[in-house]
């Protein structure tokens, strides 16, 4: 199982107007730790590539799942192969909320269409300097990090 973006601990709870013009700008993911499964472990050199933009109001979100590039389709691609490659993308954008030490993400527009369809997702988010922690409520899930 994957975690989410992961930046750098931080115990203070930042008021909404700081921490709002703390998150704006573009943020990737280098840091992830699973607990289950064949990818278990701390990873830092095998994050997949991704970018996390924030705006006063609004973010996208776009990441690779896994701890392995994206296998190239070949010329004639089966949809087998199109699922597969499809499977390992995450992309939504819309806004979201900051409260106290948690984030809420309302997707506007997705890959899944179920994201579209009011689902928020609330995540616990510490912020310190130019790294910011994302932690899932799940089963082997742990911080995820992202920097600017």
């Amino acid at each position: 199982m994957r975690i989410l973006f992961l930046a750098t601990m931080c115990t203070a709870i930042f008021p909404l107007d700081t921490v709002g013009q703390s998150l704006v700008g573009v943020w990737k993911p280098v840091e992830d730790v699973d607990l289950r499964g064949s990818d278990a472990g701390h990873h830092t050199s095998d994050v997949q590539p991704g970018l996390l933009i924030f705006t006063q109001k609004h973010y996208s979100e776009m990441h690779i799942r896994g701890f392995t590039p994206r296998p190239r389709l070949s010329d004639n691609p089966t949809d087998e192969e199109r699922g597969r490659s499809y499977q390992l993308l995450v992309a939504h954008s819309g806004i979201y909320t900051w409260n106290d030490s948690t984030i809420t993400f309302k997707p506007m527009v997705a890959q899944n269409p179920a994201m579209m369809a009011g689902i928020t997702r609330t995540l616990q988010v510490r912020l310190q300097q130019d790294s910011l922690w994302f932690t899932i409520r799940a089963p082997g899930k742990l911080p995820y990090r992202v920097d600017r």
